[in-house]
């Protein structure tokens, strides 16, 4: 909320959110808080004291405290603790930032302002009224005395603890370890071989298909992969050319070219290294790019904080088909490390990526659309709609969970009586379903209609029956008209 509501700005991996009328002064893992009303000339020797506990991972020293807050809440050693290793902090942070500026200009810092201070238990505070002066005497000692060493001895019961606590992590990082070496043994060949195995033994069916490819389909969510997540792409390849052939036998409608192309997806066998080859291409980049699975656009750099011109244009006019539009859902901007995600939702990336002028300007006319476009609010599942679109037959119905209902046993009638039972046969599919989704826009009218199936015919009929739906009266919500998006599932007869 604190990022969402103040001006901010990245400084190479470090993220600087500027405090609206503010003094305050803190830090959370890789983000740096200051208050506009810090002085300039003080600005710099926060900004570096901060930057120590961002460095030096403080936040995570601060966040196993909160934890273990919570599991030992009765316990007042947890709270004692927690704020010596805080203090701890501050006289690393200072003893290290002390040297940009000399000690009596820090001791100014240190003293210039005290109130407006942020007091969250897990932040990295510069302004605390209760460590100035333990910090000012810290930094006039040289050496720490025999009774500040038994203090601190007392931490041991807590690294003993964290010991604990970290030795879990090595062993289930062992086993990974360990499963790495076994799959390294292995050929190229015999790796692929072992994630197809895997794979045939899981269930076959198509439902079962697209949580599969969450495992061993890395496109769905990188574009350079790693060795072991390639060797289960080239698996997964060859699993459904051999899945997606075998449903085609059986029908008499599947054209040739389909079948080479399963064909092509069971004998592949592109190297890892000829694949990474591929990626760098052009061809390669151009392909990712299109693809619109799940709404979604791309765009490929080879770095993505110094786009090219026509990069930087691709990225500015696909932000606009997300942020104005309302097909595309997101736009991921990448490079082999890193991956910016814009969404309606979550736009700050954009800072990364865009002028401050351009993102001005895009925000604008998103805004303006939203205002202008009254009629039209984005899609809304059917399932968590206000009010269903509904059909003259239901339109008498009071409750909504009765209208749904009545909504949902037309769409079936439907269906049951237009579906050419000839197609079905000829399919040899009866065990099979359909899966069909359509939108019923703001005017009442089925649009958008996609289905998924065994073969190209059923896909084509369920296609077919769908555009017969007569117009609808439109769903609501909130009181305003909406697009309605329907998920139809079409089990056929055994």
């Amino acid at each position: 909320l604190i990022k969402n509501n103040n001006p901010k700005r990245w400084k190479g991996n470090i993220l600087i959110v500027n405090l609206l009328k503010s003094s305050a002064a803190f830090s959370f893992f890789n983000t740096i808080f200051l208050g506009e009303n810090i002085p300039k000339s003080k600005q710099d020797t926060i900004y570096e004291h901060e930057l120590v506990h961002v460095r030096e991972k403080h936040s995570v020293d601060l966040l196993f405290f909160e934890v273990l807050r919570i599991l030992f809440w009765f316990s007042p050693l947890v709270y004692i603790y927690q704020n010596r290793v805080k203090e701890l902090h501050e006289f690393i942070a200072d003893a290290k930032a002390v040297k940009q500026q000399g000690k009596s200009g820090y001791y100014q810092s240190l003293l210039h302002q005290i109130l407006d201070t942020n007091t969250l238990s897990f932040t990295n505070t510069f302004f605390k009224k209760s460590l100035i002066k333990k910090r000012i005497v810290m930094l006039q000692k040289s050496k720490s005395s025999q009774k500040s060493l038994l203090k601190y001895a007392l931490l041991l019961p807590l690294i003993f603890a964290m010991l604990v606590y970290t030795s879990t992590e090595v062993k289930a990082q062992e086993k990974s370890a360990t499963k790495k070496e076994i799959n390294q043994e292995l050929t190229d060949e015999e790796l692929i071989n072992k994630y197809y195995q895997e794979l045939v033994k899981k269930d076959d069916e198509l439902s079962d298909i697209l949580e599969i490819a969450k495992d061993y389909d890395y496109t769905q969510r990188k574009y350079i992969p790693t060795y072991d997540e390639y060797m289960r792409y080239v698996a997964y390849t060859r699993y459904m050319g051999f899945t997606f052939k075998k449903f085609s036998q059986k029908s008499e409608q599947v054209k040739p070219e389909r079948i080479k192309g399963f064909d092509e997806m069971i004998s592949f066998n592109r190297s890892y290294q000829d694949h990474l080859e591929y990626l760098k291409t052009d061809e390669a980049k151009r392909s990712y790019n299109e693809r619109a699975d799940n709404r979604t656009l791309r765009v490929i750099s080879d770095d993505i904080n110094n786009l090219t011109t026509e990069e930087h244009q691709d990225a500015l006019e696909k932000a606009k088909d997300v942020l104005q539009g309302s097909f595309y859902r997101k736009l991921i901007v990448s490079d082999d490390s890193e991956s910016i995600i814009i969404t309606k939702d979550n736009y700050d990336g954009l800072i990364q990526l865009l002028t401050s002028h351009e993102i001005k300007k895009l925000l604008e006319k998103s805004q303006t659309k939203k205002q202008t476009n009254n009629n039209y609010l984005d899609e809304v599942p059917f399932h968590v709609v206000d009010q269903a679109p509904s059909h003259k037959d239901c339109e008498n119905l009071v409750s909504k969970e009765d209208k749904k209902e009545c909504f949902s046993g037309f769409l079936n009638s439907h269906v049951k009586k237009h579906f050419n039972k000839n197609v079905e046969k000829n399919a040899e599919l009866h065990n099979k379903r359909i899966f069909a989704r359509f939108l019923i826009d703001t005017d009442g009218n089925v649009t958008g209609i996609e289905a998924r199936a065994a073969s190209e015919a059923l896909e084509e009929e369920a296609k077919r029956v769908l555009n017969l739906l007569p117009q609808f009266i439109p769903g609501r919500q909130k009181g305003k008209v909406v697009a309605v998006a329907f998920s139809l599932p079409i089990t056929l007869n055994k």
